[in-house]
């Protein structure tokens, strides 16, 4: 443990000790995941209880962390709340010692103290807190405090020492633990450091795990808030959320992130109390430039969101967009339940999945009934539809529903970006109204020049109107805000496909797979690549893997084309009659199934698949004179109509 020389170092008295996971070794070999996320969670306890006057994290060792408290009652009151901090199966043990240290130039410790201290750690028991005679003596005389002498234990390495078992602790019932640093000192002492951040979720340390919704919340609303500043480049939340769970080096994380500094954070909450803490990380030297945690009320949420999107602000010395004083957030409601309603249906909707999806419209309507004015609960109803559309539910249904959603929250509140590109989704998708849509995309941006999903709806735009490649750029800057997007990714191949760049295409289709092995798309954009590139039986490999893969019976056209395309004729119209079936239930799209019947060279059934679309007005429709999927009906005139009918360029 003492691996470094101290004698040539400055030394101090001062109280160290040492908490480990008792029995993540052997968790480590049945399960890394699950060791993983435990050995992330522990390390986020530990920062939420260290801090201002409980000491400062020297280090993190494996899954182990080195602490230094400013007394031996900060110490053994941090130990005991970090204890409790643990959820059921999740064991620790403490050893605390007061002694003599050695400091390194970079703040970390060595010597006698920091080895007695660790050897101390391995007489606890699972559970247990047990302190040196010279910690106990500072604190025998305060009643509220009960000790076990354990009596003269031989330790390995040190001398032998009389040791003691903490029984009883006494509640702090403080509301706030201060800064570690104060900002001002903290601006003072540090250089300034480039203005990009990513926002992790933030680690629930509720009992309840249920919770989960509650932080991921929390994530969102300080990313959101980040976002809002001018010159401050914030990793997108498809990105940071990339790495839920995940414990990692936070120099990798930032550099796949194209960040140079990191937020991470827990959240706790129990009945109407919650306790937030934030670190602010530089990913260059791992240095903490901010660091605080709050102790509020449940009410007071919204303040203490502006109170970190401010401190980092200022501790990046970025310029607001917003004037000086300006909250960054301001309460969207004063209904508590609503609010709580919100988070719960923003945790369904990021799951993206049918039921999901639909169980979050649900949540906001629930919402809604609490706080009837509620424009991001109307503007989240808005989102949910535009996902649900032309996949899992008819574009009219889907789309009509959405449209009133997201007017009637920007009848709330006109400056709702994500009203606006929910809009602009419906106009470009489904109304086919491309000016109207370029308006309300160009007003999002304006407004959000960091808002991802209003750079992604206008790249899906501009091609309709005959701007390929600049819709290509806007996939491009929204996958450099969100680098690691597998859908920002796959749109980005597809519109090289309707470039009829197949090496590129299948290139940026093979990133998509390496950010998400599963995604349908991807898959589907290499069979057509490998189609036009004459390798029809890789081509239908991809295609059968995408059918596989994808959540709604579409894809299954997408086989019945790779199947016509290598000459197996019954076999894709087999697959047709099923889809036919199956669509009297469960909604298919039209022009893919118009794809396959037009590779099968039956125009007839094919325009009556494409009138149906039209009809239906399908989001797929608004590319038909892009996409290589139609290219055996480019020499009928009745395909010509139809791209004239939508006001294609």
């Amino acid at each position: 443990m003492n691996g470094r020389p101290s004698s040539q170092l400055p030394h101090r008295v001062s109280v160290v000790w040492f908490s480990d996971l008792v029995g993540w070794s052997s968790l480590t070999a049945e399960n890394e995941d699950q060791a993983i996320s435990l050995v992330r969670r522990f390390q986020a306890a530990v920062r939420a209880v260290v801090g201002g006057e409980k000491g400062r994290v020297v280090k993190f060792i494996g899954d182990a962390a080195l602490v230094e408290s400013p007394s031996a009652e900060a110490a053994v009151k941090a130990a005991d709340e970090l204890r409790g901090l643990m959820q059921s199966g999740e064991t620790i043990r403490t050893g605390i010692h007061l002694g003599d240290v050695a400091v390194a130039p970079d703040g970390d410790l060595y010597g006698d103290g920091v080895n007695t201290a660790q050897r101390i750690q391995t007489v606890a028991q699972p559970g247990q807190i047990v302190v040196s005679g010279d910690v106990w003596r500072q604190l025998r005389n305060r009643s509220s405090y009960r000790f076990e002498p354990l009596g003269e234990q031989t330790l390995k390495g040190v001398e032998a020492l009389e040791l003691y078992l903490v029984l009883e602790v006494p509640n702090d019932s403080g509301t706030a633990i201060r800064a570690e640093l104060s900002k001002n000192a903290a601006m003072e002492s540090r250089p300034i450091v480039e203005r990009s951040i990513a926002v992790l979720p933030f680690i629930n340390l509720s009992s309840d795990p249920e919770n989960e919704y509650f932080s991921d919340g929390i994530t969102e609303e300080i990313l959101n808030a980040l976002v809002k500043v001018s010159d401050l480049k914030v990793a997108s939340r498809t990105s940071s959320f990339a790495f839920k769970g995940h414990h990692g080096d936070m120099q990798d994380i930032a550099e796949k992130l194209k960040v140079a500094t990191v937020l991470e954070g827990s959240v706790r909450k129990a009945g109407n109390r919650v306790r937030i803490t934030g670190q602010l990380i530089g990913a260059a030297d791992g240095y903490h430039l901010w660091s605080e945690t709050y102790d509020r009320q449940l009410e007071d949420i919204f303040a203490i969101q502006d109170d970190i999107a401010q401190a980092i602000v200022t501790a990046l010395k970025a310029t607001l967009a917003v004037d000086e004083g300006e909250k960054l957030v301001t309460a969207t409601t004063e209904n508590l339940e609503a609010y709580t309603l919100y988070l719960k249906g923003r945790f369904q909707y990021n799951k993206y999945t049918e039921a999901s999806l639909r169980r979050s419209l649900e949540l906001y309507e629930e919402a809604l009934k609490e706080s009837p004015d509620y424009a991001r609960a109307w503007a989240g109803i808005a989102d949910s539809w535009m996902i649900l559309a032309d996949d899992w539910v008819a574009p009219e249904k889907a789309y009509g529903a959405g449209k009133e959603a997201a007017e009637r929250a920007l009848e709330l509140d006109p400056e709702l970006a994500e009203a606006h590109t929910s809009l602009g989704k419906i106009y470009t998708w489904h109304d086919w109204d491309f000016t109207r849509a370029e308006l309300a995309l160009r007003r999002a941006v304006a407004s959000n020049p960091n808002y991802t999903g209003a750079h992604w709806t206008l790249g899906t735009l501009l091609p309709a109107v005959g701007r390929l490649e600049e819709g290509l750029r806007e996939m491009r800057t929204a996958l450099k805000l969100d680098p690691l997007s597998a859908e920002y990714s796959q749109w980005t191949a597809r519109f090289l496909l309707y470039q009829r760049r197949t090496a590129d295409a299948i290139g940026e289709s093979q990133r998509t797979l390496e950010l998400d092995p599963l995604y349908p798309r991807a898959h589907l954009t290499i069979g057509l690549a490998r189609l036009l590139e004459g390798d029809p039986e890789a081509g239908l490999e991809s295609l059968r893997r995408s059918a596989e893969v994808g959540s709604s019976l579409s894809f299954r056209a997408f086989l019945a084309y790779g199947l016509a395309a290598t000459g197996q004729e019954s076999e894709a119209r087999r697959v047709l009659d099923e889809l036919q079936s199956e669509g009297q239930a469960s909604y298919v799209r039209a022009e893919f199934l118009a794809a396959a019947y037009g590779m099968l060279g039956d125009r007839e059934a094919a325009f009556r698949q494409l009138d149906r679309a039209l009809e239906q007005r399908s989001a797929g429709m608004i590319y038909l004179h892009l996409d290589p999927l139609y290219d055996s009906l480019r020499d009928d005139p009745r395909l010509s109509a139809l791209i004239a009918t939508i006001g294609l360029q």
